[in-house]
């Protein structure tokens, strides 16, 4: 069972999901799956020169000369220029997991900054760089925590954060990277 969903922003609504089609195909080949892909996004009036990324549990899309799927080439084409930036955002997310997942005394800190902004807290999202669509939740989950973050890390001080979060907060009037 293969459900084909996809994600898209749109300036007026923001992020979007959808789900374009559910089919069975037996054959789980590489070639198999991008014929299925290729159709369901014909059928919809999509292109595949539209996809930025792919991704798939389990299936055998990056094996062999003559059957690697084009969908790991995009993902490697959008990664690539990423370190052109000024900031590694990858970075700033994983260092902030790592100050939160494993001590219990930060993570009580933390919860009271939540409490005393009266906001719900949320749990600081994992990022696996081995997973191609695990950075965007992560991020997403850090910008909502953001303003809750910053002032946790402000109170925290410089000696006590790693330099690419101090970077990340320290500016008083800074924005969500």
């Amino acid at each position: 069972m293969f459900p084909v969903t996809v994600q898209w922003f749109s300036i007026r609504d923001g992020l979007k999901q959808g789900l374009l089609d559910f089919y069975q195909d037996p054959i789980e080949t590489s070639e198999a799956i991008k014929t299925q892909l290729c159709k369901v996004l014909q059928e919809n009036s999509l292109s595949l020169s539209s996809v930025s990324s792919f991704s798939a549990d389990n299936a055998s899309v990056n094996y062999g000369i003559h059957n690697s799927c084009k969908c790991h080439i995009l993902h490697n084409c959008n990664k690539h220029p990423l370190k052109a930036l000024q900031f590694d955002v990858e970075s700033l997310v994983l260092k902030v997991y790592s100050e939160f997942s494993a001590f219990g005394k930060r993570i009580a800190k933390l919860k009271e900054f939540f409490d005393f902004a009266h906001l719900e807290y949320k749990y600081i999202l994992r990022h696996v760089p081995t997973r191609w669509l695990s950075l965007l939740p992560a991020l997403d989950r850090l910008i909502l925590n953001w303003p809750v973050l910053k002032a946790f890390y402000l109170n925290e001080g410089e000696d006590e954060c790693a330099a690419i979060i101090w970077r990340a907060f320290k500016d008083e009037n800074c924005l969500p990277l």
